[in-house]
């Protein structure tokens, strides 16, 4: 009898302490994920800021050209004399609104790409990480490891002395010990963040028609509360960042967009004005 209640009291302790290992172990994957999307984060800060220079600095050099054409423009210009000036000017013109267009879409299908690469390879190592966690943990001692069986506990002399001194409880309680069984833990979407290239330039960033793939479901040997947070700390960690990346993309694509609106606007005015410098002289 002696014996069977000193085992009854070592599985007891064996399930207490597995417990409390696999609570501590849950803690990692929060760690793991905040440390990696720190670094990350850094990187999308970086990227941000080399297209806004790049593209700041390409279209300002292109939009100078649009400025010296303005101020080449002078109201002696309208004299039928100087029509084969103006038209050499007007031909200059069009070829820089052309090249201005090229460059506009050019920066804006970058911006897509730059962002959805990085989404992309954010997205599938968040993934990586969350499988390589699952797996690992598959390996780890768990009370599922534990036969299923109800324990009744009695404690001895010693444990009570021993329990009263750490201020725990000193009534047993009869323990049923229930597998959890295994787990399926679903993959996290590919295209939910890709950005979807529009003329417009009004995108808030989500593709409306792309397929919506997700990276691959992962089965396990176990469910625990390690391998619960695995899922739980990713998932977090790609809302983050997905509401990260849409919010410093759009003001990038936003600004492609103002500055096409603008050319817009000047390209439509063009023929406009030549029209009134020749009416100068035409009355």
């Amino acid at each position: 009898r002696r014996v069977h209640g000193y085992h009854a009291l070592c599985v007891q302790e064996l399930r207490s302490q597995l417990q409390k290992m696999e609570n501590l172990v849950a803690m990692v994957p929060k760690l793991t994920f905040e440390d990696y999307m720190s670094g990350r984060y850094k990187e999308l800060n970086q990227l941000a800021v080399e297209l806004t220079n790049e593209n700041n600095q390409r279209y300002t050099t292109e939009k100078q050209l649009r400025i010296d054409t303005e101020e080449s423009l002078r109201p002696h210009l309208g004299h039928p004399n100087q029509a084969d000036k103006l038209s050499e000017i007007d031909k200059g013109e069009i070829q820089r609104q052309k090249e201005m267009i090229d460059l506009l879409q050019e920066i804006n299908t970058n911006n897509h790409e730059k962002f959805n690469n990085f989404s992309d390879e954010t997205v599938r190592t968040l993934a990586s990480m969350s499988e390589s966690l699952l797996l690992r943990y598959d390996h780890m001692a768990s009370v599922d490891d534990l036969i299923a069986k109800t324990v009744n506990v009695k404690f001895t002399t010693e444990e009570l002395v021993r329990r009263k001194a750490l201020g725990e409880s000193l009534v047993p309680t009869a323990v049923t010990f229930q597998p959890r069984g295994r787990g399926s833990w679903q993959g996290l979407p590919l295209n939910d963040i890709k950005l979807e290239l529009r003329s417009d330039g009004l995108n808030n960033g989500l593709s409306s028609n792309a397929v919506n793939t997700e990276t691959a479901q992962v089965n396990t040997m176990k469910t625990t509360t390690a391998h619960e947070m695995s899922i739980e700390a990713r998932d977090i960690a790609y809302k983050k960042f997905k509401d990260s990346l849409l919010k410093m993309s759009h003001s990038i694509i936003k600004s492609h967009y103002i500055w096409e609106r603008d050319e817009r606007k000047w390209n439509e005015n063009w023929s406009t004005n030549l029209k009134q410098l020749k009416s100068i002289y035409s009355k």
